[in-house]
């Protein structure tokens, strides 16, 4: 992270697990008292994991987690964790990074206005590294929804089937597509949205089993060479 002053320390934190036995938000708000005691400068605040994909706007797999609560304004449902950044506010100082969600100019300025003082994108600009700046520069007033494209597509076999196992394996191909594209990024310099999340779920499957086979094979080698 930058500062006005130079360079300063920033941490992201989940807001919450959203898991039965996982970090709750209260204990977010401890862990975020602590680092600002020890002098951290911006808090990032996101939620959720593999399992509980908040921050992908998912499900996940355990359809009994708690959930974040979410208004119905529209700041509110892009802003997955705001009420949670509302509580934070209060209780500390430091500045705070809101990500998760976010699509609309409108969103993002009304979190602002309410004290956020930085808004974090990801899966936008994974599709597009300059779509950020077409916001700043007004040309647009929102960003792609690349989620509600793939996840809004109906079917047995898509996001949405009514067999929870379908649905898991699609919610992992879904977060495998943007892997995908990030490599396509650095690989091509541009994405490629054509992708199909089956694709990419297998792509990135066959890509990991040869990465865990050659750390394998260097393990091995350390092994000999001790």
């Amino acid at each position: 992270a930058v500062t006005g002053q130079g360079f300063g320390i920033g941490v992201k934190l989940n807001s919450s697990d959203f898991q039965k036995g996982g970090l709750s938000t209260t204990d977010s708000v401890q862990v975020a008292q602590w680092l600002e005691a020890l002098g951290v400068d911006l808090l990032e605040i996101s939620g959720g994991n593999y399992e509980a994909p908040e921050m992908m706007g998912m499900e996940g797999i355990d359809e009994t987690a708690p959930r974040p609560e979410k208004a119905a304004s529209t700041p509110a449902r892009e802003a997955y964790f705001m009420s949670f950044a509302r509580d934070l506010r209060s209780q500390t100082q430091m500045r705070i990074m809101l990500t998760g969600g976010f699509r609309t100019k409108s969103a993002m300025q009304a979190a602002l206005d309410e004290g956020i003082d930085v808004i974090g994108l990801g899966r936008p600009l994974i599709i597009d590294l300059g779509v950020a700046q077409t916001l700043l520069d007004g040309k647009v007033d929102a960003l792609p929804k690349w989620e509600d494209v793939l996840q809004g597509r109906p079917g047995l076999f898509s996001a949405r089937s009514p067999i929870k196992l379908i649905r898991m394996i699609m919610g992992f191909a879904t977060t495998y597509w943007y892997y995908v594209q990030l490599w396509r990024q650095a690989r091509d310099g541009r994405a490629d949205p054509s992708v199909k999340p089956l694709a990419a779920l297998s792509e990135v499957t066959k890509v990991s089993a040869r990465l865990a086979k050659a750390r394998g094979r260097r393990a091995v080698s350390a092994i000999e060479l001790n």
